[in-house]
C-alpha cells in the first residue's frame, strides 16, 4: 500500500517530479560520464597493456644492471625463456643543418615480444618478424622527425659519431606510452651500433630495460612479488603488463581526479535544486499528510512512505542521467583521445549504469531526508491549520543535514584519490558556500529598504527581500556556476603568462644535459667565443639511499588494495628511485631556503662533521624527511652521509637546472660526474646555429629547446583543459535548470499576485519587467560575486598549487558576467512566459 502510495503521488504530481528528476539527473551525468569513460580508458589500458610493455616482465634502471642483479632475475624469471635487451635515452640527431632531439630506442632481434610496429612502407613488424635495421645502419623515426629535419626514406642522419639512414616512418607503435613521449620523437635503432655511436658514457642519462617472455603468464604477478622481495634496491623498476597498464594511464587518471571534483560541484547544485523542488511539493502535501494521521496513519509510516518516493524518484533519474551521459561521453572521449596511443571506443558499461543507480537513489535519500524527517515533528493541529513550511527551511534537526555534508566530503575524497585534495576541495567548497549564502543574505535584506520611484524597479526588489531564501538559493547556483567557468581560464592564462618567454624572460633558451666532466672547459670556450654564457652549470651525481637515521632504506611495494590514495602512490613511486645529487655555492633564481639554515660554506674534509644537505620541499614531504634527519648515501660504490639542515622551494616551471637533493660545496668534488646546464635566451635564428654548431662539436650532449617544450606542454594542456571546461560547462548548465526550476516555482506560488497586477492596470511589459528585474539583479549580484571569487580562488590555485605567479586575466570575467545575465534573463522568461500571458480573470474565475 505504501508503494502504491508514493508511485501515485509521483504520477499525479508528474510536473514536480518531472523537475526533480531533470535536476538530479543532470548532476549526476558528469560523475557517470566520467565513471564510463574511466571504464573504457581501464579497459584499452588493460587490453594494451602487454603491448605497450611488450613483455611479460621487464627489469629496468637508470643505471647499468649488474651481472648479480640479472643473475638473481634469471633465476626467479625460470628458464627457458626469451629475452631481450634495450636501450632508451635523449640525444641529438642532425640532418645537414639542422638538428633535433630525441628519444633513441636501442633494441635487439627479439624485440618486441608483443605488440606491433606499423612502417608507413606497409611493414607491421611483430615478434618474430625480421627487422631491417638489425645488422644494417638503418633507423625507423616517427613522422615528426620528416618535417622538422625535411627527412624521407633513404635519407642520411647523424647520431652522435654514427651515420645511419632512414629506412621507414613509425604509423603506429603499440609500445608507445604517455611517459616522454610529448618531449621528442621517437627513432628505433639496433643495437649493436651503441657502442659506435659513444652516446652513452659515464654519466649519461639512459634507461637499461631487460624484457622476459615467460612459458606460463599466470605466473607473471607473482614472480614479479618474488623479484621486488630478492632486488632490494628502489632504483630498480620491475613491470608486468598490469602495472604498465596502470602507469601508463597515470596522467588521464590525475586528470580525471579533477574532472571528478568539479562533477561534484554540479551534483551539489543539481541537489539544491532538486532540495527546492521537493521541499514545496512536501509543503503542499502537509494537509493531506494530516489528514492520513487523523485516520490512523503512523507517523513511521508517512516518513516510510515518502522515503519511498525519494528512492523511485532517484531510480527514474536514471534514464535521463544515461541519455545525457550518451551525449558527453564521446565528447569528452574525443577531447581526450589523442593523449593515448590508442583509440578508445566510448560505452558506458553495465557497471556505470548500477553505479548512476545507487548514486541516484543516495543522493536523492539525501536530498529529501531534512524535509522527510520533518513529517514526523509536525502535530497534527498546526496542520489542520495549513501550517506549511517556512521560507527560510526552518528545519528543526540541523543534524538531518549532516548525511549529506558528510557524504560530500567522502564523494571529494574518493574521486580525488586524496585525502588531502579532497578535504582542501571540500572545505574550500563549503567556505564559498557561506561566502555566497551570507553576502546573498545580507544584501537582499537590504532591498526592503529601496525608495524607487518607479514601482517596477521598488516592488521588484522587495520580491527579492520577501523571498530571500528561494533569491539565495538562485544566487549561490548562479555564483557557483559563474565561479567554475572562470578558474580555468584564469588558471590558464597565468600558466601560459609564466610560460611566455618575452624579451625579459628568464627562461632558457636552451637546456642542456649529459655534459661529460671534461667537456665542460671546450664547451664554456666555444660559447664564449659567441659572446654567450654557460649559466646555472649543476653538477649531477648518481646516487642511491642506504640507510635514514642508521634504519635501511628499501624500496615500498604498493599492494592491490581496493582504493590507494594518489599520495600512496607517489611516496611509492619517489621512494622506488635512484636520486641525483648535486652541489652549488649560491642558489638559482627558482629556489628560496623556507625553513632552516642555508648552506654557505665549504666542507671541510678534515671535520668530522657531517655534510649539510638541501631537500626540495615536496621530495621531502612525499620521502617522510625532516631536517636533522640523517642520510647515507651510495656513490658509485663509495658510503657517504649528510644530515639535511634546510627546505627548498623549488620552481620548477623556470626550466633551470635544480634537485631534489644538493650538499655541501666541496663534499663531493671529486665524485665521478656529469653535467646540466643553461644557455640564456637567444633570437630564434641564432639559438638554432648554435645548437647546430654544438650537436657537431659535442655529439653526446643532448640539448633541449625550451620553447618548442613549453609550446607542446601548453598544447597538451590546452587539450586537458577543454575536458575541464566541459564539465565546467555542464556545472553551469545545472545552474541554469536550477534557476528555472526556482523562478518556475516561484512564479506559480506568486501566480495571483502576478494576476492581481494585471488587474490593477499593470501593463503586460510592466509585469515582464516587474519578474525581470528581480533575475536581473540575482544573476548581476551573482556573477559577478561569481567571477571576482574565481580570481581568488585562481590565485590561491596558481600559487599554492602551480607555484607561479598569478596573471589576472579581466576578459573572460567581464564575458563570463555578461553571458550569465543574459542567459538568466531568457531562462526568466521562458519559466514566466505562460503566466505572463494568462489571462488575468481566471483566477477571479478560479475563486468562484
Amino acid at each position: 500500500m505504501l508503494f502504491r502510495w508514493a508511485l501515485r503521488e509521483i504520477i499525479h504530481n508528474w510536473k514536480v517530479s518531472l523537475v526533480f528528476i531533470l535536476n538530479l539527473s543532470l548532476g549526476l551525468t558528469g560523475f557517470v560520464t566520467l565513471d564510463a569513460f574511466n571504464a573504457t580508458l581501464k579497459t584499452s589500458l588493460n587490453d594494451n597493456a602487454k603491448k605497450m610493455l611488450s613483455a611479460d616482465i621487464g627489469i629496468s634502471s637508470r643505471r647499468n644492471i649488474t651481472e648479480q642483479e640479472l643473475t638473481k632475475t634469471r633465476t626467479i624469471v625460470g628458464e627457458p625463456v626469451q629475452e631481450s635487451q634495450l636501450f632508451e635515452f635523449f640525444a641529438m640527431v642532425s640532418s645537414g643543418a639542422d638538428s633535433r632531439l630525441v628519444m633513441v630506442k636501442a633494441v635487439d632481434e627479439n624485440y618486441p615480444f608483443y605488440g606491433e610496429l606499423a612502417l608507413e612502407g606497409g611493414t607491421v613488424v611483430q615478434a618474430g618478424t625480421p627487422k631491417k635495421i638489425i645488422g644494417n645502419k638503418f633507423v625507423w623515426a616517427f613522422p615528426e622527425l620528416k618535417y622538422q629535419l625535411n627527412l624521407k626514406p633513404g635519407s642520411s642522419i647523424t647520431l652522435g659519431k654514427v651515420n645511419l639512414t632512414i629506412d621507414d616512418f613509425v604509423t603506429k607503435d603499440s609500445t608507445q606510452m604517455f611517459r616522454s613521449s610529448s618531449i621528442a620523437p621517437k627513432i628505433y635503432i639496433s643495437r649493436e651500433w651503441l657502442k659506435e655511436t659513444g652516446l652513452i658514457q659515464f654519466g649519461s642519462t639512459f634507461t637499461q630495460t631487460y624484457l622476459y617472455r615467460l612459458q606460463n603468464e599466470v605466473e607473471t604477478e607473482s614472480k614479479k612479488l618474488s623479484l621486488l622481495e630478492n632486488l632490494k634496491d628502489p632504483s630498480l623498476n620491475i613491470e608486468t603488463p598490469k602495472s604498465t597498464g596502470e602507469d601508463s594511464g597515470k596522467q588521464l587518471q590525475y586528470l580525471s581526479d579533477y574532472l571528478g571534483l568539479v562533477a561534484l560541484i554540479a551534483i551539489f547544485l543539481s541537489s539544491l535544486g532538486a532540495a527546492y523542488v521537493y521541499r514545496l511539493f512536501l509543503s503542499r502535501r502537509l494537509k493531506e499528510i494530516a489528514i492520513y494521521r487523523t485516520l490512523g496513519l503512523q507517523s513511521s509510516q508517512a516518513v516510510t512512505v515518502y522515503v519511498i518516493q525519494a528512492a523511485l524518484l532517484g531510480f527514474l533519474s536514471l534514464v535521463p542521467t544515461l541519455l545525457a551521459a550518451q551525449v558527453f561521453l564521446p565528447i569528452l572521449t574525443f577531447l581526450l583521445n589523442k593523449l593515448v596511443p590508442f583509440n578508445l571506443i566510448p560505452v558506458i558499461t553495465k557497471e556505470s549504469v548500477v553505479f548512476a543507480f545507487v548514486y541516484g537513489v543516495f543522493i536523492s535519500f539525501l536530498v529529501t531526508l531534512p524535509f522527510i524527517l520533518r513529517i514526523s515533528g509536525l502535530k497534527t493541529s498546526k496542520l489542520f491549520n495549513e501550517e506549511k513550511f517556512t521560507e527560510n527551511l526552518n528545519v528543526q534537526n540541523p543534524w538531518s543535514f549532516a548525511p549529506a555534508v558528510f557524504a560530500m566530503w567522502i564523494l571529494s575524497i574518493v574521486q580525488s584519490h586524496s585525502l588531502r585534495t579532497g578535504s582542501v576541495f571540500f572545505f574550500t567548497l563549503l567556505v564559498v558556500l557561506v561566502l555566497f549564502f551570507m553576502i546573498g543574505w545580507f544584501l537582499f535584506g537590504l532591498f526592503n529598504k529601496n525608495n524607487f520611484k518607479n514601482w517596477t524597479y521598488r516592488y521588484g526588489l522587495k520580491s527579492i527581500a520577501r523571498l530571500r531564501s528561494t533569491s539565495v538559493a538562485a544566487f549561490v547556483a548562479l555564483g557557483l556556476g559563474t565561479l567554475l567557468i572562470n578558474i580555468l581560464p584564469q588558471i590558464k592564462s597565468s600558466i601560459q603568462a609564466e610560460f611566455y618567454l618575452n624579451p625579459n624572460s628568464k627562461t632558457p633558451a636552451l637546456f642542456l644535459f649529459d655534459i661529460q666532466e671534461e667537456q665542460i672547459g671546450p664547451l664554456e670556450t666555444r660559447l664564449k667565443e659567441q659572446n654567450i654564457n654557460l649559466v646555472l652549470k649543476s653538477p649531477m651525481i648518481r646516487a642511491r639511499i642506504l640507510k635514514v637515521n642508521g634504519e635501511e632504506y628499501e624500496r615500498t611495494i604498493v599492494g592491490d588494495e581496493t582504493f590507494k590514495t594518489r599520495e600512496d602512490e607517489q611516496d611509492a613511486r619517489s621512494r622506488n628511485r635512484g636520486v641525483n645529487l648535486s652541489y652549488r655555492d649560491n642558489l638559482a633564481e627558482s629556489e628560496t631556503v623556507i625553513e632552516g639554515i642555508p648552506i654557505t660554506t665549504r666542507y671541510d674534509k678534515n671535520s668530522k662533521a657531517l655534510a649539510k644537505l638541501s631537500i626540495e620541499q615536496g621530495f621531502l614531504e612525499r620521502m617522510g624527511f625532516k631536517i636533522g634527519d640523517q642520510i647515507s648515501f651510495d656513490v658509485q660504490g663509495v658510503q657517504v652521509m649528510g644530515q639535511i639542515v634546510n627546505i627548498r622551494k623549488v620552481k620548477w616551471n623556470s626550466f633551470q637546472p635544480n634537485f631534489f637533493i644538493q650538499v655541501e660545496p666541496g663534499f663531493l668534488d671529486e665524485a665521478p660526474k656529469s653535467y646540466i646546464a643553461a644557455i640564456p635566451k637567444l633570437d630564434t635564428e641564432i639559438k638554432n646555429q648554435l645548437q647546430n654548431k654544438l650537436v657537431k662539436e659535442f655529439p653526446n650532449i643532448s640539448i633541449l629547446d625550451v620553447e618548442r617544450t613549453i609550446n607542446e606542454i601548453l598544447r597538451v594542456a590546452d587539450q586537458m583543459s577543454w575536458s575541464l571546461e566541459l564539465m565546467a560547462a555542464l556545472a553551469l548548465i545545472v545552474g541554469y535548470v536550477v534557476l528555472f526550476s526556482i523562478i518556475r516555482n516561484q512564479v506559480l506560488q506568486r501566480r495571483w499576485e502576478i494576476n492581481m497586477l494585471k488587474i490593477l492596470g499593470a501593463s503586460f511589459s510592466e509585469v515582464r519587467s516587474y519578474l525581470l528585474i528581480e533575475s536581473l539583479t540575482v544573476s548581476l549580484l551573482a556573477s559577478t560575486l561569481g567571477a571576482f571569487l574565481s580570481m581568488a580562488v585562481s590565485f590561491m590555485l596558481t600559487t599554492w598549487i602551480f607555484k607561479t605567479n598569478f596573471a589576472l586575466d579581466f576578459a573572460t570575467p567581464f564575458l563570463s558576467i555578461l553571458a550569465v545575465v543574459g542567459l538568466s534573463l531568457l531562462v526568466a522568461l521562458i519559466a514566466a512566459q505562460s503566466i505572463l500571458k494568462e489571462k488575468p480573470l481566471v483566477i477571479l474565475r478560479e475563486s468562484n
